[in-house]
């Protein structure tokens, strides 16, 4: 499920990235996660994972931009 608000990104400022390596949250099931493009560059969008999808977890292993999406809450009922 995504949301967020409409032309965010002309009313918000960037927000510092927190990666699931460092909150250890995961992508699971209801979890609330910032939509960016870049580390460092999420605003205004969001998203709700419907089922398990840990692949957006961070992965220090990987290569290439490995940091993930920052998880923040999650949809209890």
């Amino acid at each position: 499920i995504q949301g967020g608000v409409r032309d965010g990104r002309k009313q918000l400022p960037p927000i510092a990235h927190e990666p699931t390596t460092k909150t250890g949250l995961s992508h699971v099931d209801g979890a609330i996660s910032m939509a960016r493009a870049a580390p460092g560059s999420a605003q205004a969008q969001f998203f709700i994972p419907i089922g398990e999808l840990t692949s957006l977890d961070a992965n220090p292993k990987a290569a290439g931009d490995n940091l993930g999406f920052a998880v923040f809450g999650r949809v209890v009922e």
